[in-house]
């Protein structure tokens, strides 16, 4: 079995509202840079970045590569799904 959650750090209003959903997102624990997948493989964590071809990850997505690197989690930059798939796939028979 994989359980997997979507963050949402994405603000879709502006403005004063805007800020103010950043604010109280903050204050509830969210992490600037946060990988948009979160997944449990067979009692594994990993965190996967989801991109569009041509996008890199940005310097605040770098640091969250960093931070899961240094509590050994593995995190990967997938473009598509496809290879979110195959990420997904090997880290399944790497546990069988």
């Amino acid at each position: 079995p994989v359980m997997w959650l979507a963050v949402p750090n994405q603000l879709e209003i502006s403005g004063k509202a805007a800020m103010a959903l950043y604010i109280l997102r903050r204050m509830m624990g969210m992490v600037k840079g946060t990988s948009d997948l979160i997944l449990a493989v067979r009692g594994r964590m990993i965190a996967m970045e989801v991109k569009t071809t041509g996008n890199s990850p940005r310097e605040d997505q770098l640091n969250f590569a960093e931070w899961c690197r240094r509590c050994s989690v593995p995190y990967h930059v997938v473009y598509g799904p496809a290879e979110a798939i195959d990420v997904i796939t090997s880290y399944l028979m790497e546990t069988e």
